[in-house]
């Protein structure tokens, strides 16, 4: 069972992709929904050395390079422009369903698409957080 996980957001430079660290396994799971399936050498030292100091820090000798598992079977992107939002989307579907449930369909091999009422959902909820912000932020000027 995950406990304790973090999903951070990644962009390659013209591509938003996602990855879960498990600390704690020493476990990472990558997700792109345009199935490049290259993770950068860069930011994988990044995050291997992340995992590498939280076991320092705990005094714990760990393995020597972190698992690194690719989610071959998360939804796809149908063209190149809809990344931030299937990244915002995956995001959405790990907080609000089972991780464990929602980790192991991505390692299987589902590949299909996000409805198109799906990614409006996340587009909507995004606008809905952004116009609140502003409004409270222009309430404080006042």
């Amino acid at each position: 069972m995950i406990r304790c996980s973090l999903s951070l957001t990644y962009n390659s430079g013209d591509h938003w992709m996602l990855t879960i660290v498990h600390p704690v396994k020493e476990t990472i799971y990558f997700v792109d929904s345009f199935y490049q399936s290259i993770i950068d050498s860069e930011w994988k030292h990044v995050v291997n050395d992340a995992i590498n100091i939280f076991n320092w820090q705990r005094n714990k000798q760990g393995r020597k390079t972190p698992l690194w598992k690719i989610l071959m079977g998360a939804p796809k992107q149908p063209t190149n422009k809809e990344c931030g939002y299937y990244v915002m989307r995956f995001m959405r579907d790990l907080i609000l369903e089972d991780i464990q449930g929602v980790l192991a369909k991505w390692e299987g091999t589902m590949k299909t698409t996000y409805l198109q009422e799906e990614i409006d959902e996340v587009r909507n909820e995004w606008a809905e957080l952004l116009a609140t912000s502003i409004f409270r932020l222009l309430s404080s000027m006042v």
